[in-house]
């Protein structure tokens, strides 16, 4: 719990802290990423790359792939049991799925890099006035990273107290994660070593699939708040009085537009596949959370429990969601806004740039997976999907 106190009281304080650049939103990301081996900012271990290189395999070897190989076995030897089978399952999947992710920000940290800087470059910075509706969309982006923070802390406590409880209450010993080990676990002083073991890797597994979800989601997040910089910045565009000024902010917002979409397109392009993953893990994941809801005692830890992880589940595909719909809606304004901008009095290149802009602004910004677009209907089809799958998973329990 100290450990708990200590990570929240640092997030707070590298979140709460001033800084000019508009990156500095994602320094938590880039500072725990770091710790946790995936040195996305190129700063190295003492200054060696060698040095953090192998940390970095270390960890990743120790927490991530690892663990996978316990993870199957024990499967195959639940394969006729769907209760023990669904309780491993959506650990397992869990775990897959960050391996992926742990991928992408790995091999695709030189365009990460490029796109947090141009989040600081001079064309999407936001004039004085202009800087409260940039923290104004990053602040519920940052209400959504402690909500989903807040949640994934309580289940973690959940998933490690349990075992304690069960020790004091009937005396047996159990381990925070289910696997199969080719030792025996139970027998001091090897299971205090994999409790502390299988707290570190939970913990681990979760902040990994946290900082991904929520880096990659500030991102969008960021796409949203420049798209209303931009409608406002051409909402103003026909007060401008001399020809000059007026085509000199035209240009400039037209340039604005094309950084958004490139900077919309790289986000696409590099985690498209993996977002599609994350629907799918979370599809499976809600549905054998809902079975084991279903056989919990109510009012119980393992139903407090199931309950809190059923909210991460959920707030974790609903930021995807709810990002790009809110980037679709306010690019879709930009044309309406660009029409206002119109002056009739106008040069003939200055109208031809007008009609020009308004044709390309016609196509919202729509950030997409491989199979289909990441929108709040989406997220209803999520749900009802889940639902389905449950049925089907206690009708073959039932049998």
């Amino acid at each position: 719990m100290k450990l708990t106190f200590f990570m929240s009281t640092y997030l707070l304080l590298l979140f709460t802290c001033s800084n000019d650049k508009l990156s500095y939103y994602f320094n938590i990301h880039l500072k725990l990423l770091n710790i946790f081996g995936l040195w996305t900012d190129m700063r190295f271990i003492g200054g060696s790359l060698t040095l953090t290189i192998i940390y970095s395999i270390l960890a990743i070897l120790l927490f991530i792939i690892a663990p996978q190989f316990c993870h199957v076995v024990y499967m195959y030897k639940a394969r006729d049991n769907v209760v023990a089978f669904a309780d491993e399952f959506y650990v397992s999947l869990a775990s897959v799925i960050v391996v992926f992710k742990d991928y992408d920000m790995i091999r695709k940290r030189k365009i990460i890099s490029e796109m947090l800087d141009t989040m600081d470059s001079e064309i999407m910075q936001p004039s004085k006035g202009q800087t409260q509706k940039i923290h104004k969309v990053m602040s519920f982006w940052k209400k959504l990273f402690w909500s989903l923070l807040t949640f994934e802390s309580c289940f973690c406590l959940c998933q490690l107290i349990t075992p304690i409880i069960d020790k004091i209450q009937t005396g047996t010993k159990n381990v925070p994660l289910v696997d199969c080990y080719p030792f025996y676990i139970y027998a001091s002083p090897v299971y205090e070593i994999m409790y502390i073991y299988q707290s570190f890797l939970l913990s681990y597994l979760l902040m990994h699939s946290m900082l991904f979800d929520t880096f990659v989601t500030g991102l969008m997040s960021f796409c949203a708040a420049e798209c209303d910089i931009l409608f406002e910045n051409l909402m103003a565009l026909k007060l401008e009085e001399t020809e000059v000024v007026y085509r000199t902010k035209l240009v400039k917002c037209i340039k604005h537009h094309e950084e958004i979409c490139r900077f919309a397109t790289n986000i696409e392009k590099c985690f498209s596949p993996t977002i599609l993953g994350q629907y799918f893990c979370s599809l499976i994941s809600a549905c054998t959370t809902m079975f084991k809801l279903s056989l919990a005692e109510p009012m119980s830890i393992e139903f407090y429990k199931v309950v809190v992880y059923m909210d991460v589940i959920l707030i974790q595909q609903f930021l995807y969601c709810w990002m790009g719909s809110d980037v679709t809606e306010k690019s879709k304004q930009l044309p309406l806004a660009i029409y206002e901008a119109f002056k009739i009095d106008s040069s003939k290149e200055a109208k031809k740039m007008i009609q020009l802009f308004i044709g390309k602004t016609q196509k919202p910004i729509v950030f997409k997976t491989v199979l289909f677009d990441l929108s709040v209907q989406q997220f209803l089809q999520l749900i009802r999907s889940s639902f389905s799958y449950y049925t089907v998973l206690s009708t073959l329990n039932e049998k």
